[in-house]
């Protein structure tokens, strides 16, 4: 392969939404046989899935990034990377892509993991005021990216939620470019077909996130549910929070049909042709309708005390490609209806068609990536800058640890008068 004019920095060791992403990426550019590698983590799922003429681990990418046009970096919370931060990247360009806020608060913000648990999202406006001169040395480093078209957001929910951290740069434009899904047929239901049971199908993994608004569905929504006629939950599903879910689905007297982790074909074919309806959100929520099946939207939560989803929408209906948003967020747009008023339309013969057409009008692949071919070339921001921007922002957070650690304690000593503000 000759030298690559687009290296893709992901090296992650987990397999999620972005990895999928990248993977389909991939395959798209050698298809459009478009010289790039990807850096990745050997041994991972996305190592795995990869071509081999494309991976290459952190250690051996000094010489591409040295050579490569442009770096694309698939999660925005990659700048963290110190590996990252030590590379030589000659004259390429760059350009990031922010696929979720809470990647810039627990990344460019000590302690925002134990934050967040307590006073949520609405806490924002705290990261401004009680450490303003690394606030503002991060809000720099992202102005500079977004002025020189260096900077992508997945939906409408993540900018938002975005301007709610860095109001400043809510004036700034960036572009909004969805997740890609493989289009595709499947086999739409009904809720309760033949034998009366509620096939539910939920796809993706079950950590504290997602948990969080999975866990409080079953136990708000499904449990009194599960009173008047008999649910299965089919999960293809694995994590860190796959004990609660049994613990859940027991209390709840819900069935568990638990497959694990199933390749990402394998998974859309059992749950398209053997659920009634899909819980999800992000990835799996769009390559479950591209199969024609009916998906409700789940939202996830930060703040440990937030009340339950009560107002659901489909994936079809959502605004600015949104997959889910965290419901603690200032500007969280609420669902459309109740989950009972949701699973009385899922017998509507039309709602498989609207699935699958909002995904191919909206996700189709070859445009998503086409696009983001042409906003690579549009990209003015240089790599080179953006590692003096990160090695600022790493000596800043280093500087503040100690004070942050203080604030914590105050913050979490004062938080009924924070979160409400």
């Amino acid at each position: 392969m000759s030298r690559p004019a687009l290296v893709i920095w992901q090296d992650s060791s987990e397999w999620g939404g972005v990895d999928v992403l990248v993977q389909r990426l991939s395959a798209f550019l050698l298809a459009a046989e478009f010289p790039h590698k990807v850096v990745q983590a050997h041994g991972s799922r996305l190592w795995e899935e990869l071509a081999p003429e494309v991976r290459a681990t952190p250690d051996e990418a000094a010489d591409w990034l040295a050579e490569a046009e442009v770096v694309l970096l698939p999660s925005i919370a990659k700048m963290r990377s110190l590996t990252l931060m030590l590379q030589d990247f000659g004259g390429a360009r760059v350009i990031g892509w922010v696929v979720q806020p809470t990647d810039v608060l627990t990344a460019f913000f000590p302690f925002a993991s134990k934050v967040l648990p307590l006073i949520g999202l609405r806490s924002s406006w705290a990261f401004r005021r009680l450490f303003p001169r690394h606030f503002r040395t991060v809000e720099q480093a992202f102005r500079r990216l977004m002025e020189g078209q260096g900077l992508l957001f997945m939906d409408g929910a993540t900018r938002r939620q975005f301007d709610d951290l860095f109001p400043a740069l809510s004036k700034v434009e960036a572009p909004l470019l969805p997740i890609p899904s493989p289009l595709g047929t499947g086999v739409a239901g009904s809720p309760g077909e033949a034998d009366g049971v509620l096939r539910i199908g939920y796809l993706g993994r079950v950590d504290d996130m997602k948990w969080s608004a999975l866990g409080s569905l079953i136990s708000a929504t499904l449990a009194p549910l599960a009173q008047q006629r008999t649910i299965r939950l089919v999960a293809v599903a694995e994590g860190s929070r796959m004990a609660d879910l049994r613990s859940a689905c027991d209390r709840a007297g819900i069935e568990l049909d638990e497959r694990g982790f199933l390749p990402n074909a394998e998974a859309r074919h059992l749950l398209a042709g053997g659920t009634d309806v899909i819980l999800a959100m992000g990835t799996a929520a769009l390559d479950l309708a591209a199969c024609g099946k009916p998906v409700i939207i789940i939202d996830p939560v930060l703040r440990r005390s937030a009340p339950p989803q009560r107002l659901f929408r489909f994936l079809h209906e959502a605004e600015d490609f949104c997959l889910g948003e965290f419901r603690d967020a200032p500007s969280y747009v609420p669902g459309l209806r109740s989950f009972a008023d949701c699973l009385a339309m899922v017998g509507s013969p039309d709602l498989p068609e609207r699935a699958g057409r909002y995904v191919r009008e909206c996700h189709d692949p070859d445009r998503i990536f086409e696009r983001l071919l042409r906003l690579l070339e549009q990209s003015s921001a240089k790599a080179g800058a953006l590692k003096q921007d990160m090695l600022a922002i790493d000596r800043s957070f280093r500087k503040l640890s100690p004070r942050y650690r203080r604030s914590v304690r105050r913050s979490s000593a004062a938080g009924p008068s924070i979160s409400s503000s």
